[in-house]
């Protein structure tokens, strides 16, 4: 068919299989999976889940409704093995610099991305029995990010996935552009409210990890973008840093206290 007749696209047995063997997953609470599967009535509630971090008995319960769902299309018979996933979709909401999901310390692969990859490898882990790892494609669909942050991440879980064979790709589907973007240097006002209201007591051991401090937001993202759950560290420090001294516009609730 022509890539632009939808609508018969849509009502093909084979795209409703493809679309029934295709998991979707949270990487995080932001990644508001509740909102995602009201809006997305035609798929099954059996193959949305808020976490990638999935029990044994959670597991055969996904795999037996992919059978019992695939048998009704018709594209197996009941005595067949029980079917596995070939598309897994991970959601989240927001990157700015893509360490938090894949940074490379030591020769090693650390963040949210590269814990799934070592799970997705461990034999023991409930994840290895919904799908074969070498023929399934797996996508990131970030509804909010930089070009630095997908580019980043795309190029090192690349590097990551070769060892396991498999095909994988980073979607976004509202890039910020470097345009947005506020740096030292840029000129005043900004920088001198940037040095006069910065606390150090907001430095950690976490926001070291982008290599400053973090007038400019974690590895100097410079971003100016407050979400409606909370403000992203990568934004600049003057719109979200609580501390004894200074009251934020829009404080940060951070996951590391």
């Amino acid at each position: 068919l022509n890539p632009w007749q939808i609508g018969k696209i849509a009502e093909s047995l084979e795209f409703k299989i493809a679309q029934r063997k295709t998991l979707f997953l949270g990487l995080s609470d932001g990644s508001r999976i509740d909102v995602f599967r009201r809006f997305n009535r035609e798929l099954s509630h059996e193959q949305i889940y808020q976490t990638y971090e999935i029990s044994s008995e959670r597991a055969n319960s996904l795999i037996e409704e992919l059978s019992s769902d695939l048998e009704k299309l018709g594209s197996i018979k009941k005595t067949e093995s029980p079917q596995k996933f070939e598309t897994v979709v991970l959601l989240d909401d927001f990157s700015a610099s893509g360490l938090s999901y894949i940074r490379e310390e030591n020769g090693e692969f650390k963040g949210k991305i590269a814990k799934l990859y070592h799970s997705l490898n461990d034999s023991q882990n409930a994840l290895t029995n919904l799908f074969d790892l070498s023929q399934t494609d797996f996508y990131i669909v970030l509804y909010l990010a930089t070009e630095q942050a997908q580019q980043n991440s795309e190029q090192l879980w690349k590097k990551m996935w070769k060892k396991a064979n498999g095909e994988c790709s980073i979607i976004v589907v509202h890039p910020f552009n470097d345009s947005v973007k506020i740096e030292a240097g840029d000129g005043e006002p900004f920088n001198t409210l940037a040095d006069k209201y910065y606390d150090e007591s907001i430095e950690t051991k976490h926001t070291k990890k982008g290599g400053s401090d973090v007038r400019f937001g974690f590895n100097k993202c410079g971003l100016p973008v407050v979400l409606s759950h909370n403000t992203p560290n990568n934004s600049l420090a003057l719109l979200w840093a609580e501390t004894e001294r200074y009251r934020a516009l829009f404080p940060r609730i951070s996951r590391h206290k």
